[in-house]
């Protein structure tokens, strides 16, 4: 009985590590496409804030993903995905986040400026 026990245990847990490791490798693939959409979608605000060569280095680290995902990615196990997606969204989130900022920086700007107009009177 522990001996079965034991194995469905085991069973357990080797399918709790392929369910991560698919999802991290969804993860991983699914940054990739974002990372391609998102500087053709906001590729104007994303053009104010960085340089070609940035912008160049992220579609260069995004088909370079891919190729390995695809190559030697097959059998990669968990933890090499997990350092992979951050190796790869690091510098992807650094532009964005300018982004975004760019584009949240003149609603602010208003709501602070109603902010202040309320104070002064």
């Amino acid at each position: 009985m522990q001996e079965s026990k034991a194995k469905l245990d085991a069973l357990a847990q080797k399918d709790k590590e392929r369910m991560m490791l698919e999802e991290a490798k969804n993860k991983y693939e699914g940054y990739i496409y974002f990372i391609r959409n998102k500087l053709i979608d906001d590729e104007e605000d994303i053009n104010k804030i960085s340089s070609e060569e940035q912008r160049e280095a992220l579609r260069q680290s995004a088909e370079e993903a891919e190729d390995w995902m695809f190559d030697e990615g097959f059998t990669a196990d968990l933890a090499t995905y997990e350092a992979k997606y951050e190796e790869l969204s690091a510098p992807a989130e650094k532009v964005f986040s300018r982004a975004a900022e760019l584009s949240a920086r003149p609603k602010a700007v208003k709501a602070l400026l109603s902010k202040l107009d309320k104070v002064q009177d």
